[in-house]
């Protein structure tokens, strides 16, 4: 029954967690109490029977008294052993937390990083377009008005794809 109770309470804190509370222990200390109850009795009385009738009450203080620090120690290690698990799930909780929003703040890092080269391509090549076709337009436009006006109708075209391709630039412009 005592092993059970130990079980349990072992059981409790490694589901529970860094949320594990003192209440939940309570049933799996009940247990370990209730084996230490059942264990204590006959181990006393095969003790005591060893013991001469004049010493009989000085044993049983003794008895108790040793029952009562292992008790205390027992408890107090417990607690330690307990509370050293809880802390080392909270750090970790922790550190898992603060992984978890590196990564959010990398993924954010990352998708900026490809927008931002989208973008860059989207504009150069329209940057690109667009000098080309203003060269055209401007040696074109003392001898060919028509043409030119072509290449002017082409840079306004390239530079409205551009614009469509980038829904950021085309809000600002």
């Amino acid at each position: 029954v005592m092993a059970a109770g130990l079980v349990l309470l072992a059981v409790m804190v490694r589901h529970g967690g860094a949320d594990v509370s003192s209440w939940s222990l309570v049933p799996g200390e009940l247990l370990a109490g209730m084996g230490m109850g059942i264990a204590l009795p006959p181990l006393f009385d095969f003790i005591l029977a060893g013991v001469g009738g004049d010493e009989v009450g000085s044993a049983s203080g003794v008895l108790n008294a040793i029952q009562q620090f292992g008790s205390a120690l027992g408890i107090a290690v417990l607690a330690t052993i307990i509370g050293d698990v809880l802390r080392t799930l909270r750090d970790r909780n922790r550190e898992l937390e603060t992984l978890r929003e590196v990564e959010a703040r990398e993924a954010v890092a990352q998708d900026r990083v490809r927008i931002a080269r989208d973008l860059h391509d989207v504009v150069g090549h329209a940057l690109a377009g667009i000098a080309l076709q203003a060269r055209a337009g401007r040696r074109l436009i003392d001898r060919n008005p028509a043409e030119a006006a072509v290449a002017l109708q082409d840079i306004e075209e390239l530079a409205s794809r551009a614009l469509s391709a980038s829904p950021c630039l085309a809000r600002s412009s």
